[in-house]
């Protein structure tokens, strides 16, 4: 595992990637922001025509802000394709989606495809027309059903009249092995814990997760376990190849450590903290495809923006490379390196570019020829 931080005169933002040889993954962070936002989420699998996913309209919610669908193949299927997944819903007559993204996990040896698109302007007439307080339905058709786990669906709103809140989606396949396949720190201004209706949440998302056996996962927040069955109640209509998979969101209830999916850790947030942790220990047969979390009153700062991370991993070395669109005040970037996703070590530096509003290019170069990690 490799521990990425960029370094300013205020630390914001650490990134973990993952490569090393029993815990690979490729997560794509594609909201992590402060507003007047909401954000819910649902899944489901099948293996016949279709299955349904429902989002609740909160009743602070006036329109969209971002809507993401996604899906996750079976572990030996290999990539289904852009034209895998049908929707139909709200104002919305059935059609073929265009998911254009990819994320791959390493294989080890299995690997899992999920494909994922932005899909607001394709959704928002349904969503914003919707009233608030309401749930909106979608049917999901899957064109490969027996060799597609499930589909999801993420909808971030916009609700004026809430606190402004730290919301943060990561969509991709993070792949399983028995080490920490996600771990990620959000560094925010305080956070008070004593405003009226304070709300803290985390969703994760699974795929290949029977609950049985070897095949859950262990989540953690800020250090303290709030489940050691992630992935354990699946979303899909059977236990079995092609409708595995989860998503906290819709129908679950909040409450930890009983709780698979979707946790209330609000409780887990000292008042006036300026961290939120997130860590996941995959099972042997747990793939992780999506995380999002809700926390009032946090407003997350970002000194680097990034627009692109790559990471090739191979028996010789490990090649780290970057993109930054802006930075603020960033003396450097800390490349560290872990055996077990708690205790790290420094093994590079790469100056950063102090105050910059222009495209930056990065690269790290890990000669990991006789490291098992």
């Amino acid at each position: 595992m490799k521990h990425f931080t960029p370094f300013t005169n205020k630390l914001v933002l650490i990134f973990c990637l993952m490569c090393s040889g029993f815990s690979h993954g490729q997560m794509v962070q594609l909201i992590n922001q402060s507003g007047n936002l909401q954000v819910r989420g649902d899944a489901c699998g099948t293996n016949t025509a279709s299955c349904t996913v429902t989002i609740p309209k909160t009743v602070e919610a006036t329109t969209v802000f971002k809507a993401y669908v996604y899906y996750s193949g079976l572990y030996n299927a290999g990539d289904l394709g852009p034209n895998n997944l049908s929707m139909s819903g709200p104002s919305l007559p059935l059609q073929v989606l265009n998911l254009g993204q990819v994320a791959a996990s390493v294989p080890n040896p299995w690997q899992v495809y999920t494909r994922y698109e932005d899909v607001t302007a394709l959704l928002g007439p349904g969503l914003n027309a919707a009233a608030p307080g309401s749930n909106l339905t979608y049917t999901l058709m899957e064109a490969n059903a027996p060799a597609t786990d499930g589909a999801g669906l993420i909808v971030v709103w916009n609700a004026p009249t809430v606190i402004t809140s730290g919301i943060h989606v990561t969509i991709g396949s993070g792949a399983a092995g028995g080490a920490a396949v996600i771990v990620d720190t959000i560094y925010t201004a305080p956070i008070n814990t004593a405003v009226p209706g304070f709300f803290a949440a985390l969703g994760t998302g699974f795929v290949f997760s029977t609950g049985t056996g070897a095949q859950v996962s262990t989540v953690w927040v800020n250090n303290t376990v709030i489940t050691t069955v992630g992935g354990g109640l699946d979303d899909g209509d059977a236990f079995a190849n092609g409708a595995l998979v989860t998503l906290g969101g819709t129908g679950d209830n909040l409450s930890w450590p009983t709780e698979d999916e979707f946790n209330d850790v609000a409780g887990l947030i000292p008042n006036g903290s300026t961290v939120f942790d997130y860590r996941i220990i995959g099972s042997a047969d747990d793939w992780v495809n999506a995380i999002y979390f809700e926390i009032t009153g946090a407003t997350i700062t970002l000194p680097v923006e990034m627009s692109s991370f790559t990471i090739d991993c191979n028996s010789d070395k490990n090649q780290l490379e970057w993109v930054t669109e802006s930075e603020i005040n960033n003396e450097k970037f800390i490349i560290q390196r872990s055996h077990n996703g708690y205790a790290f070590e420094d093994i590079g530096v790469v100056d950063g570019n102090g105050n910059s509003q222009t495209m930056n290019f990065y690269s790290f170069t890990d000669d990991a020829k006789n490291d098992k990690n």
